[in-house]
């Protein structure tokens, strides 16, 4: 207010300074404009003494104004009260209610201006800049694993950074979204998730770039809610996750159907096409009870799953391996893939409250694999079953965080939301991979993982996991022959 005053005082010095210059100079004439009233003959001193003493009296006015704008900042100032919808009678009294002091110095002196649209900080499950058409968020992803060998089984027991990953996704213009996510997993760099997509129709979204191929609710599923470290193992070798290529994907009747259908180069995360072939996949996810009145059924997924693809990578001296990345079975060092690959899955997903249960049917097809003049096609097969529950009675949520009733703090008597899941995979190949040379190891893997989760908070969580692994047949590992494997993991992970 202050400021205004100081303004206005000079620019009223100023104006008497003009007025006494323009009283020297020639009056220029207006078209059409009345005749002057005939000037008082006074001379140039005179006229400077009644510019001053007008001067003056306003000088005494803003002085009286400057010391009331004072008080009334010294004054305790009241919160406003909202103020009402301006139709009618409302947006005449608005109108006809008298502005503060400083708003009437502003508009006096011209100096408010309207502001352009505003980018908005916030915190949500990552940092967002929000404005009136685009939204960003940026995050971070962070898991640290410290992996035990029992039992006598014979890998190294380490640490490892699983996962690393920094993230900014939002929406451009309102309608069209994107995403960009580098990582850094197990010591390797490299290029997790980017992509690009338009959201112009609610039912159809056309996405392209580098993301999760429809394939599998286990696969297409985050990361990071898993209840247990690592996935299934049929999904974890036979499905790449993330590929290359271009999805649409929505959800229709009333979200009652889900689905995914896309092209891909076949090939996972940063790698070219080497022909012109390309996977197809396609999945499509059944929500029959979603808007049911019976709350028990309202979330129960029934999913199915297809591709096709043409093998393009090489599969000498690849093999198939555990959660704990011991190899079971690997390919022979001449084996030359010259058909497609096919997969098919199906799959459910129940929550009920507190209590979730899994489980899925896969298999698997290699064609035309040649081993000098031997050729064959074998058959892959899987199937998995887990459930879990948490015991302190949140309701477990789809693919998002687990939010505690009290966030761990032991000063407070908080000590976060505990977790208790169970799971049995079997992978098993066709047996005839090992018997006809094509690989070595064994084709039969029966896996039971027991799991305890400790959720701090809705960021942070402590995953512990017990895995044994089962062979049908001696691996060797490391020197090694083993039938089976134990392993204890432990997982520190952080999300915002």
């Amino acid at each position: 207010m202050m400021k205004h005053a100081f303004q206005i005082r000079h620019v009223l010095i100023a104006a008497g300074f003009l007025m006494v210059g323009a009283s020297g100079h020639a009056q220029v004439p207006v078209a059409n404009a009345p005749d002057p009233a005939p000037a008082q003959n006074l001379s140039p001193q005179d006229e400077i003494l009644e510019l001053k003493k007008i001067i003056g009296g306003l000088t005494d006015r803003l002085g009286k104004l400057e010391k009331v704008v004072r008080e009334q900042q010294q004054k305790p100032q009241p919160e406003p009260a909202p103020p009402p919808a301006a139709t009618g009678g409302n947006a005449e009294a608005a109108a006809s209610k008298p502005k503060p002091a400083g708003a009437l110095l502003d508009s006096i002196l011209g100096e408010k201006k309207a502001k352009p649209p505003q980018l908005e900080n916030i915190y949500d499950e990552g940092f967002w800049f929000v404005g009136p058409h685009d939204k960003l968020k940026m995050g971070a992803i962070l898991q640290i694993d410290d992996r035990y060998f029992l039992g006598g089984s014979p890998g190294d027991d380490t640490f490892q950074i699983r996962r690393a990953r920094l993230y900014a996704t939002g929406v451009l213009g309102e309608k069209w979204g994107y995403m960009l996510m580098p990582r850094w997993d197990r010591g390797t760099a490299g290029l997790h998730f980017a992509w690009i997509e338009s959201q112009h129709l609610p039912w159809m979204r056309v996405r392209v770039g580098q993301f999760k191929e429809p394939y599998s609710l286990e696969g297409v599923n985050s990361d990071l809610y898993l209840d247990f470290d690592e996935r299934s193992t049929w999904v974890a070798n036979m499905v790449q996750i993330e590929d290359i290529g271009a999805m649409i994907y929505g959800k229709l009747f009333d979200e009652h159907v889900e689905y995914g259908v896309g092209a891909f180069n076949g090939r996972g995360k940063d790698r070219s096409d080497t022909n012109d072939e390309k996977e197809i996949s396609a999945q499509l996810t059944f929500v029959p009870f979603r808007t049911s009145n019976e709350e028990l059924l309202q979330d129960l997924y029934i999913s199915f799953s297809g591709s096709v693809s043409k093998m393009e990578d090489d599969l000498r001296n690849s093999s198939f391996q555990t959660g704990a990345q011991t190899p079971f079975l690997t390919f022979a060092g001449g084996v030359d893939p010259q058909g497609d690959k096919e997969r098919a899955s199906a799959e459910i997903e129940w929550f009920a409250g507190p209590a979730s249960v899994r489980g899925g049917a896969h298999h698997g097809r290699l064609n035309d694999l040649h081993l000098g003049s031997t050729q064959a096609d074998f058959n892959i097969e899987g199937w998995t079953v887990s459930a879990s529950w948490l015991l302190t009675g949140e309701d477990k949520p789809r693919n998002k965080p687990v939010k505690p009733k009290a966030d761990f703090n032991p000063a407070k008597d908080g000590w976060g939301a505990f977790e208790l899941a169970t799971r049995y995979d079997v992978f098993e190949a066709d047996p005839q991979l090992v018997r006809q040379g094509f690989a070595t190891g064994t084709t039969c893997v029966n896996t039971f993982t027991v799991g305890f989760n400790w959720y701090f908070n809705k960021n942070m969580v402590l995953k512990l996991d017990y895995q044994n692994a089962s062979f049908a047949g001696p691996v060797v590992f490391n020197g090694e022959s083993v039938v089976d494997e134990n392993t204890l993991t432990g997982r520190m992970q952080l999300e915002f």
